[in-house]
């Protein structure tokens, strides 16, 4: 059967193996996720004009020093392994302030894809800031190399990496929220060991089980975000990402994003107030950890590089293939089937009439008169 062509005009990209969109522009509304938090306003496109002048308008007006962006992605679920050595994901980015207003970018929809890499590889900044048709990329990699600019979610490290392979795409001040979890949990065995016995704790709900604390987005949003539901939708989440999106779809990304902005705009504005009512019941935490200013010095105190990360990857892949190969290709003396036999007999080979590591001769059968 003949391959289908695409239509007359329509552009095909092929290293994803299907159409690309033309720019398009789509407002989705969606309810608050609970009481008390501003309903979601969700601009989803892949036009590098809507997506200039989003953050324009919602990220570089921030007047303040340092702020917060909520972070996620999503990418076409992989269900062979090959299928996930050849994924170019993610094919879709979402940014969220904690105000309700979210960006959802269609990556894999995006025109010019193949342009901007050779241009990150060529290193042509000035060429690449002249090309009016590569705007888009051009201010997603502003937003998310700033280091004034946290971007908070869970598992960034796995987001960050595989929009810089795939999509040449850098990523600096990345703040997992299972930071803030580490330190509270620190300054709370630090004040239970100096200040506070276990009995109060327990009257004040601050001790639980390493186990039982959440370490998931949802988890974790849920316990810093008091009445919030963030619906998990496994047949959404293992929908196809890569095609246009639904409503649906595209509501379920924006929360992602929502709920990691707006657990850290909980835990920083909540500081000031629980310093003039005693530390409420967290702790003797100090202020500082638990400002932004607090927050993004930690993060950046131990960040490493995606460059440095990948290579110190790619170094101990190696490493372990060349083990793998060795022990594929060479088996050691001391592990030799034969090896224990030679040792129990001087070195030589167990004789026919013996048993292997045996040096009595074997029995022979009588012969039946």
């Amino acid at each position: 059967m003949s391959r289908r062509r695409p239509a007359k005009g329509a552009s095909c990209d092929r290293s994803r193996g299907h159409q690309s969109a033309s720019p398009f522009v789509r407002t989705i509304h969606k309810q608050p996720l609970g009481p008390s938090l501003p309903s979601l306003e969700i601009l989803y496109t892949n036009d590098p004009q809507a997506i200039s002048e989003w953050l324009e308008e919602h990220v570089w007006k921030d007047t303040s020093s340092l702020s917060c962006l909520g972070l996620d992605t999503e990418s076409k679920p992989c269900f062979t392994r090959q299928a996930a050595m050849q994924s170019k994901g993610p094919d879709v980015l979402q940014l969220s302030r904690a105000t309700g207003k979210c960006l959802v970018i269609h990556l894999s929809k995006m025109m010019h894809k193949q342009l901007w890499k050779q241009m990150i590889e060529a290193k042509s900044l000035e060429d690449m800031h002249r090309e009016e048709r590569l705007k888009g990329f051009v201010q997603i990699q502003k937003v998310l190399q700033d280091r004034s600019i946290a971007k908070a979610g869970i598992g960034l490290m796995g987001d960050a990496t595989e929009l810089y392979e795939n999509h040449a795409i850098d990523m600096i001040c990345r703040m997992e929220l299972t930071v803030i979890e580490e330190i509270e949990r620190q300054a709370l065995s630090e004040s239970n060991h100096e200040t506070r016995d276990n009995k109060s704790l327990e009257q004040n709900g601050d001790t639980k089980d390493e186990n039982a604390r959440p370490r998931n987005l949802k988890g974790i949003a849920e316990y810093y975000v008091p009445g919030l539901i963030l619906p998990k939708k496994k047949k959404l989440q293992m929908s196809n990402w890569a095609h246009n999106l639904t409503d649906e779809q595209v509501a379920y990304a924006a929360s992602d994003a929502f709920a990691a902005a707006i657990v850290v705009d909980r835990v920083t504005s909540s500081q000031s107030s629980s310093d003039s009512s005693n530390s409420s019941n967290r702790g003797n935490i100090s202020s500082h950890e638990h400002t932004m200013e607090g927050l993004v010095e930690h993060v950046l105190k131990d960040e490493k590089s995606l460059a440095a990360v990948l290579q110190e990857r790619q170094r101990k892949k190696g490493k372990r293939r060349k083990k793998n190969q060795e022990r594929n290709h060479h088996v050691p003396k001391s592990k030799h089937p034969q090896s224990k036999d030679r040792k129990r007999n001087g070195g030589k080979r167990a004789a026919s009439g013996q048993k292997r590591g045996n040096n009595r001769p074997r029995k022979r059968a009588r012969a039946v008169p």
